[in-house]
């Protein structure tokens, strides 16, 4: 009897559509992001032809060729790649969602205080009364410009907080 037995009809069934996924994964990337992953010459012409494709029995063909072509390789660290992006658009989303609740409270009249208090606790460079002026003016004129217009700011402080951050670590990391 064989130490290691053939996997099962069903298990090379699963591992097959597995791959398939990741090649529908990869041809939904970014031309950007396929250079960044240094793919062989090959896969990457045919992942490319895949995305220009727009004929759906013609692109499904062309994403099979990929699978066929990701199953000769070690696809890794192309996992850990589209992994590493998905980890990345949900905390994208997430911080969105929060900023989009912090902004509903600022716009909520009951809430409001709490509200500002909040997002200047978070970003201190905030202007207060600013926030309040919006929030007022959206309330008496239900425009959905000063809505907008606080989403902005919010976003754009964190985005501030973010390259801040990154900043700080790519001096710490430096050595003098």
């Amino acid at each position: 009897m064989p130490t290691s037995p053939e996997p099962s009809r069903s298990q090379k069934k699963r591992e097959a559509k597995a791959v398939e996924e990741l090649a529908k994964e990869l041809v939904a990337l970014t031309p950007l992001q396929i250079e960044r992953l240094s793919l062989e010459q090959d896969l990457q012409a045919e992942v490319l032809l895949a995305q220009r494709i727009k004929k759906f029995g013609a692109k499904k063909r062309q994403i099979k060729l990929v699978s066929k072509l990701l199953r000769n390789q070690d696809v890794q660290r192309i996992v850990e790649f589209v992994e590493k992006l998905k980890g990345v658009q949900i905390e994208q989303t997430t911080t969105f969602h929060q900023l989009e609740n912090l902004r509903d409270m600022i716009l909520t009249e009951s809430d409001r205080e709490e509200g500002i208090r909040n997002a200047l606790q978070r970003f201190s460079e905030l202007d207060g009364h600013l926030l309040a002026n919006l929030a007022e003016q959206y309330q008496s004129t239900n425009n959905k410009r000063y809505s907008r217009e606080i989403f902005r700011i919010l976003k754009a402080a964190y985005e501030r907080e973010r390259w801040l951050r990154a900043q700080t670590k790519n001096h710490e990391g430096e050595v003098p």
